[in-house]
């Protein structure tokens, strides 16, 4: 019997979304501080990196389960993770039959033992890629 393989490979749009929103904010918080604040430039400045790393950090916790390359075999799922330094995942080989699948608005959880194993957004792919993904991860069975 002959093993099939699906590879998908998902863009990072909630990621890039994240980021403007946190430079955005960070930014207007920024001049706030300068415009507002009556103390010393330095500690102004100081305050705005503070901020910026927290929303960093922030930005790397929010994206830890998004999905980057998931490859779909016969009896196993291999996953691999957009976030490759604060709060990462390691590269995941788990059987099929040990993944639930949860349906969401915007896209699809990947859950082992109620635990978020990975998180896939619908506008990370295409439509036509959409339906063929859902159609390899159910194995022929609907979601």
């Amino acid at each position: 019997m002959k093993t099939t393989e699906k590879v998908f490979k998902f863009k990072a749009t909630f990621l890039n979304g994240l980021i403007l929103k946190m430079i955005a904010l960070s930014l207007i918080i920024s001049v706030l501080m300068f415009a507002v604040l009556n103390i010393d430039y330095s500690l102004v400045f100081f305050f705005s990196m503070l901020i910026v790393f927290c929303g960093v950090l922030l930005v790397f916790y929010l994206n830890r389960y998004d999905v980057e390359i998931i490859k779909i075999t016969d009896k196993n799922i291999d996953i691999e993770y957009f976030n490759k330094s604060f709060f990462k995942q390691k590269r995941l080989l788990i059987s099929r039959n040990d993944i639930d699948i949860e349906e969401k608005d915007n896209g699809i959880l990947l859950l082992k033992d109620l635990a978020t194993i990975g998180v896939i957004r619908e506008k990370s792919l295409i439509a036509e890629d959409w339906d063929e993904f859902i159609h390899a991860l159910a194995g022929g069975q609907r979601i």
